[in-house]
């Protein structure tokens, strides 16, 4: 176990998904989302029943065509014989400063953002399970949506959230989502995992 692992043990052994104090408007993030809807691209291309669209907020070089980061990176390093990782996709793209209200409480570990992306599920939108492994943590929020139109499942149960907070959602456990909506909307951050960014999860917890 390295110190990476460690450092995530710490995080997951608050629970498996904990929301931070951050709260944004999830419904004005939701509406610019929408203007920029025609610079989505599917996500992975090849799966196409899957009906999810999503916008780059980092990526390998700062271009928001989608190639790779939108997409199975394990998939895509088996069949193109590459070495990448969330954090190989660490540029910020155009759209990031654009969403001020998200970039602004992530600026103290802005350097520690990697492949992070806004993702769009039609109704009957879905990711069947799975499991997501590196030396990154996941800090995930909805906007638009609730468990009744959104339907998220991590370790074989249905989780409650709240549309606008930032929620660490331990992905190294079984994951899937599924919409019953058009237009869900959720964001997914890799953070790359150092003890900087521990304590930002730390120093930021919602208390109940």
């Amino acid at each position: 176990m390295d110190d990476s692992d460690i450092l995530f043990s710490t995080l997951s052994a608050l629970g498996d998904f904990y929301p931070l104090s951050f709260h944004l408007n999830h419904q004005e993030i939701f509406h610019k989302f929408m203007t920029k809807e025609s610079f989505t691209r599917p996500y992975n291309k090849n799966k196409i029943g899957y009906k999810r669209r999503g916008l780059s907020l980092f990526s390998h070089d700062g271009g928001d065509s989608g190639e790779i980061d939108l997409g199975s990176i394990r998939e895509y390093n088996f069949l193109n014989n590459t070495n990448y990782s969330e954090m190989s996709f660490n540029k910020p793209t155009k759209h990031w400063n654009d969403f001020h209200e998200v970039s602004n409480h992530l600026e103290p570990i802005a350097d520690s953002i990697g492949r992070s992306h806004f993702i769009s599920f039609d109704e009957g939108g879905f990711f069947p399970p799975h499991r997501d492994l590196g030396k990154t943590y996941r800090l995930i929020s909805f906007f638009d949506c609730s468990p009744l139109s959104l339907y998220f499942i991590l370790d074989n149960k249905k989780i409650a959230f709240t549309p606008g907070y930032f929620y660490f959602a331990n992905t190294r456990k079984s994951h899937s989502l599924f919409s019953f909506q058009k237009n869900s909307i959720i964001l997914v951050l890799n953070i790359e995992i150092s003890q900087k960014t521990t304590n930002f999860v730390l120093s930021n917890l919602l208390e109940s």
